[in-house]
């Protein structure tokens, strides 16, 4: 680890170790007397293409992205009681090539009903790959060069930019722009809003795309279309062909154009 801050009253170093597990300590009450806020502040080595899982968070999530091989976590976490902060925590295990990042419940007769709030935002390097699930909150990533796989989120989902995509589940819609895919491609499933793809002029792909309830548009091609209205399979060939952009089951429209995410 580079460095540890758990930040309360005071600021307090935590020694390093190169793979631990970490729980938020609170801090003294925020703006409401009865709350009771945490945080964590803190930097992990991580090679370049190392994996970062993150799980079960209650909040949004945003993750920057950076030419370093260090991992930045800052995370914040409020509860209404002292006893309800402490039915909840989030651990964090890392080693050079991976980082873990999963929010805990105890099982107790005390922490059956809770309301608590968490944010976490991350700093990654560009080549890491990504994986989120069971997020109760809106995720945003940025230029990232390696994979990104989001399972059941609820929220919006805006990527800047990834190599590769799985996205499933995804209550809230999907922004996702892409400059040269690797070879697994990208699959969209089971969204329930629309998808706004935006693609590079020089990108290579094969495009499909069914099970759409709304309109498809692409500013920039037209489309083989078959089937009938009410099970259209949308094909293109962009470029070249390459990779496959899946994209099906979406209860809104898909729209694909340039640049679609800045």
């Amino acid at each position: 680890m580079i460095a540890a801050f758990y930040l309360f009253a005071l600021s307090i170093v935590v020694g390093s170790a190169p793979a631990q597990s970490h729980s938020t300590v609170p801090s003294t009450p925020a703006s409401r007397t009865d709350t009771v806020r945490g945080e964590i502040n803190e930097s992990y080595k991580l090679n370049s293409k190392g994996d970062v899982f993150v799980s079960f968070i209650e909040g949004p999530v945003e993750i920057e992205i950076w030419d370093k091989d260090v991992a930045e976590v800052h995370y914040v976490r409020e509860a209404r009681s002292q006893v309800e902060y402490d039915c909840e925590s989030l651990t964090i295990a890392s080693t050079d090539n991976r980082l873990d990042l999963r929010h805990k419940n105890k099982k107790s007769s005390e922490c059956q009903i809770i309301q608590s709030h968490e944010t976490l935002r991350l700093k990654l390097p560009r080549s890491a790959n990504i994986s989120a699930e069971h997020i109760e909150g809106r995720v945003s990533v940025g230029h990232a060069l390696g994979s990104v796989k989001l399972l059941w989120i609820e929220g919006a989902v805006t990527i800047a930019n990834a190599g590769s995509a799985e996205l499933k589940w995804i209550e809230g819609g999907i922004n996702l722009g892409t400059e040269d895919l690797l070879s697994e491609g990208v699959t969209i499933q089971n969204v329930e809003g629309s998808v706004d793809l935006g693609l590079a002029e020089n990108l290579n792909a094969d495009l499909q795309i069914s099970d759409v309830e709304d309109r498809v548009s692409m500013s920039f091609a037209s489309f083989n279309t078959t089937g009938n209205r009410h099970e259209r399979t949308h094909t293109a060939r962009l470029g070249t062909g390459g990779p496959l952009i899946s994209v099906t089951d979406i209860e809104g429209s898909v729209r694909i154009g340039r640049s679609s995410v800045k």
